[in-house]
């Protein structure tokens, strides 16, 4: 009973837009599979949204989003994971969106490098800057 009564409490002072998605997730996934195209459709859509809608409107890619708080700010890592991502994709279907993303999200940490060849660790709005190495794992080749 104590824990509906904290769910209702938690419920009550979500946005709308949050109390939704929580209905969603608690009625569970669809009954029918999309395949794996849709899948990967819809994750690249979701990535694509998180450039967007970053709050810094950088060509980076949101570090998070917050049902409450929405798109947070761009994300040095995060988005030196996804530049691959993107070009593989691209090149696999042939997508020059998906090409021109990549090249904005590159454009980006041009933009901020430091002259030492680093990058901002944390958060791109977090003081004092301090500049990390940067070394992704490389991404499998499309056959």
């Amino acid at each position: 009973m104590l824990a509906s009564l904290k769910q209702k409490w938690r419920d009550r002072s979500l946005p709308a837009a949050a109390k939704d998605e929580s209905g969603r997730d608690a009625r569970g996934l669809p009954a029918a599979a999309h395949g794996a195209a849709a899948v990967i459709d819809a994750c690249m859509a979701w990535m694509a949204r998180a450039q967007d809608c970053s709050r810094t409107h950088d060509g980076g890619v949101a570090r998070d989003y917050s049902l409450v708080h929405g798109w947070n700010t761009s994300y040095p890592e995060t988005t030196g994971y996804i530049v691959p991502t993107f070009l593989w994709v691209a090149r696999l279907r042939g997508d020059e969106a998906l090409r021109e993303r990549a090249r904005r999200m590159l454009d980006w940490f041009v933009e901020i490098q430091f002259p030492e060849g680093g990058f901002q660790g944390g958060r791109i709005e977090s003081l004092p800057r301090v500049p990390v190495t940067f070394n992704p794992r490389p991404s499998p080749r499309p056959a």
